[in-house]
């Protein structure tokens, strides 16, 4: 992965200005609105978990979506791709901050079901919660310790009604 300039602030959200396919050597290069560019191969955008077969040689820039479209091999199908999968892939520091940031969330998140938890009337112990919450204790434990991956909205609804509040009382850090 090639970089010619380091992004100061990796929690922005950042445009893409540019995109050019190379075949030859099977990446793209990837402009954005503060100057960083930086190449990407096809084979790690494969290993991301996008299909398997991307044909570089269809490749579409969207700007007013600041996304990007690969085709797909042997379809007229295309895959999207975000600006923020682009930018972790080809910018190290961007990469290390976004997962950093993901972290602190996923942890600030669990705090806040876990304090809610405790403020009810009475305080709703783990079981308690998952109960009402109709949520394994175990998923409940992982989230509030930081663990879970990204608990989905219906988990998320789920939680807010058993504590009795709405989902963005969960999302609020204060």
């Amino acid at each position: 992965m090639k970089q010619t300039r380091v992004a100061e602030d990796a929690l922005k959200t950042f445009t893409i200005t540019g995109v050019t396919a190379n075949p030859q050597n099977g990446t793209l290069t990837v402009q954005f609105d503060d100057g960083f560019v930086g190449e990407v191969a096809l084979t790690d955008l494969e290993q991301s978990g996008l299909p398997i077969e991307l044909d570089i040689h269809r490749v579409t820039f969207k700007a007013e979506n600041n996304r990007v479209l690969i085709g797909l091999k042997g379809t007229s199908q295309h895959e999207i791709v975000p600006w923020d999968l682009l930018r972790a892939l080809c910018d190290p520091v961007f990469a290390k901050r976004s997962q950093h940031e993901l972290t602190r969330s996923r942890r600030i998140l669990g705090q806040t079901i876990k304090r809610l938890r405790n403020q009810h009337t009475p305080p709703l112990t783990q079981e308690a919660l998952a109960q009402r919450a109709e949520i394994n204790r175990i998923t409940l434990a992982n989230i509030e310790a930081g663990r879970a991956g990204n608990p989905t909205l219906t988990t998320l609804k789920k939680i807010a009604s058993g504590l009795n509040v709405q989902v963005a009382d969960l999302l609020n850090d204060n």
